[in-house]
């Protein structure tokens, strides 16, 4: 790699973005997940590592790359469930680095998180300055003209402002004016925060679209309406949005005990969910944070999730399983779009219009939210590696 590298110039991204026939903005995602999110430098190493379905994405990360005339390794992964990827991995990853620079791992999914445990492994002999591993989920030309909009620095103040306000309140209401009324009670010391912001430290993950703060309530009970949209860690069916026809649940001490929907699609998709073990719990309260996340997109996108306001996840939960209590496969994420906080002593913060602090983002915050599962779910196991060749 060169010792300079020049990023594209205005004229030089909307030049290249006609050629390919995308929206420019998409190319100047790209740019900052290489050398923002990534921080790809001189003497790095780049590894492209994807799944089948996104492919086309991965093609472009690769013309991208030619045209800057940086180096890289590709390498194929079948989601989930693949045998032979650590074998792969290790083959293009030294177990040892020795030379100057860092390996970048650029992992782009659609629906899935995989082989987080093989990474850990793969790198575990690279010093945390010698390794960055950026993982993207539901890699699409919407993540990178939408959802990489923002640079990480932006990302992590929003998250440090919001922290400012509620990471250390016991007590407060949400309100919105589409009929969300809920009581929380947070228990900083006992459950987590997680900041996911778009940014590593100590040589840790970086889960992609970033713009978000959650944790685990220690009590909530009242009603959520989303009229957003929803995402879901399995498969949904058809359109996630919710703008024309919203769900209302009905949340007491922290279980949900009613819902509805007058949509029969999903209606039915949600009550397949929240049949299965433990979906009723509520495991997360979150609160994204990103700027440039408007309208739903109708995909089961975590797009949607980091849309400015108010979601609840049902089932699977974000804390250590000692602390929060019990296992679940499925989570299901009702978001609202905006809505506001009612602080002790009655300030209302707008969840569209955080106040800039100027505060600090706590360091060393846990912060990625998507996760590998455990004990993959045998209707979400890919059944073939949809024609690819794997090396």
């Amino acid at each position: 790699m060169s010792e300079d590298i020049v990023r594209f110039q205005s004229e030089d991204s909307a030049g290249l973005a006609s050629a390919l026939q995308i929206d420019e903005r998409a190319l100047i995602g790209i740019d900052r997940l290489l050398f923002d999110y990534a921080d790809i430098k001189p003497n790095d190493d780049i590894l492209i590592i994807y799944t089948p379905d996104v492919r086309e994405s991965a093609a472009l990360f690769c013309l991208i790359l030619n045209n800057y005339g940086i180096a890289y390794s590709v390498v194929p992964m079948r989601a989930l469930s693949d045998r032979g990827f650590s074998d792969r991995l290790r083959e293009k990853v030294p177990r040892e680095r020795i030379s100057p620079g860092k390996t970048v791992a650029i992992v782009l999914e659609w629906e899935t998180m995989s082989h987080n445990q093989v990474f850990r492994e793969v790198f575990s002999g690279h010093r945390p300055k010698q390794r960055q591993i950026v993982r993207c989920i539901n890699t699409s030309l919407d993540l990178f003209s939408i959802g990489l909009q923002p640079l990480p620095s932006e990302l992590s103040q929003r998250n440090a402002d919001l922290l400012h306000f509620i990471g250390r309140a016991s007590e407060f209401k949400i309100e919105s004016q589409s009929g969300t009324n809920l009581s929380v009670r947070l228990n900083p010391d006992r459950y987590d925060w997680i900041s996911n912001r778009g940014m590593s430290e100590d040589g840790r993950m970086i889960a992609l679209p970033a713009g978000e703060i959650a944790t685990f309530p220690d009590f909530i009970s009242g009603t959520l309406v989303a009229d957003y949209a929803i995402n879901v860690n399995y498969q949904f069916n058809g359109d996630v949005r919710l703008h024309t026809l919203p769900v209302t649940v009905t949340i007491e001490n922290n279980s949900l005990v009613d819902w509805a929907c007058e949509d029969p699609r999903i209606s039915a998709q949600l009550h397949k969910f929240f049949s299965m073990e433990n979906a009723k719990k509520v495991g997360e309260i979150g609160f994204g944070t990103h700027p440039t996340v408007g309208d739903a997109v109708s995909d089961n996108s975590h797009l949607n999730e980091r849309r400015r306001g108010v979601h609840i996840g049902f089932g699977q939960h974000n804390q250590d399983v000692a602390i929060a209590g019990y296992k679940a496969q499925i989570h299901v994420d009702l978001i609202a779009s905006g809505g506001n906080i009612i602080l002790p002593g009655g300030r209302i913060l707008d969840l569209e219009h955080v106040p800039f602090t100027r505060a600090k983002h706590p360091t060393l915050m846990k912060s990625i939210d998507l996760f590998s599962p455990d004990v993959v779910p045998p209707d979400i196991t890919p059944s073939d590696c949809c024609g690819l060749t794997c090396m």
